[in-house]
């Protein structure tokens, strides 16, 4: 058998892959298909923020190209004061609302939904934000006649704590379009996606 490649997508959060319209390799119900997931588990490296660069009124904190991503878990350090409305040795997560900003959320659901720990100030000193080690993650390739969903599991999620593969092999697919899922625990996680169509025996 051949394979075509037909899609090649990176992201770098906790979400999905871009999706795939696998349509055009012969029609639903027709080849088979090959997906292969690359992980890469790492952890950002610390962001150090002056208060200065805080905007305590929208909670929106300055470090040009930070390299966060949304949903990942951290921690605060500080060498005065932390704005008012946060503390020490207390988990927050990332929202990202662009590649030089970010804000902080109080839970992995409230960072995902864009709901950031109001602040009553931007403190006094350098911040600084340190990602935590990937505490927990899973890939699963999912399925949907819509590039919009809804979406629906195809086989079991695969549990991530170090860099890996993870393959699954579809038989004549009945449904249009293919992504893979990312949720993520705490930590960060990279996943190169690389989509094949699997060709007719005869090819």
């Amino acid at each position: 058998m051949k394979y075509r490649l037909i899609e090649k997508s990176t992201t770098v959060s906790a979400a999905y892959s871009q999706v795939v319209d696998v349509y055009d390799v012969g029609g639903v119900g027709g080849d088979s298909i090959l997906s292969i997931s690359a992980a890469d588990v790492n952890t950002p490296s610390a962001v150090i923020v002056a208060s200065a660069a805080i905007v305590f009124a929208t909670a929106t904190w300055t470090s040009v190209a930070h390299l966060l991503t949304s949903g990942l878990k951290v921690q605060l350090t500080t060498s005065s004061a932390l704005p008012s409305g946060l503390s020490l040795a207390t988990d927050y997560f990332v929202i990202v609302v662009s590649a030089n900003t970010f804000r902080l959320a109080s839970s992995l659901v409230l960072a995902l939904a864009g709901t950031p720990v109001a602040l009553a100030d931007a403190g006094v000193g350098n911040q600084t934000v340190t990602p935590t080690a990937l505490a927990g993650g899973n890939i699963k390739f999912e399925q949907s006649n819509s590039s919009s969903g809804p979406w629906v599991a195809l086989g079991s999620a695969t549990n991530i704590t170090v860099d890996a593969d993870v393959a699954l092999e579809k038989d004549r697919p009945t449904s249009r379009y293919v992504r893979v899922y990312l949720t993520l625990t705490a930590g960060n996680i990279s996943v190169v996606t690389t989509t094949l169509v699997k060709g007719d025996r005869d090819a």
